[in-house]
């Protein structure tokens, strides 16, 4: 199996961001929204780490060089 692009993991954190479960009380909204959020984090990392071999960077530099241009 393929692994996902970027592009369609942020496709599946949306469509979970639209899940809406009225009878459960939000219970399984709240789950819905907490794998989106990790969904989000695995393309972040994803586009990173194509960036970081683009540029032939080691990904640990290319964070630290982003945490202090955006501190």
């Amino acid at each position: 199996m393929i692994a996902p692009a970027p592009d369609d993991l942020r496709f599946a954190a949306e469509w979970l961001r639209a899940y809406d479960d009225e009878h459960d009380g939000g219970e399984q909204s709240a789950v819905a929204a907490k794998v989106a959020e990790w969904l989000d984090a695995q393309a972040d990392a994803k586009e990173l780490r194509a960036v970081a071999l683009e540029h032939g960077v080691p990904v640990a530099g290319l964070r630290e060089r982003l945490a202090k241009a955006t501190n």
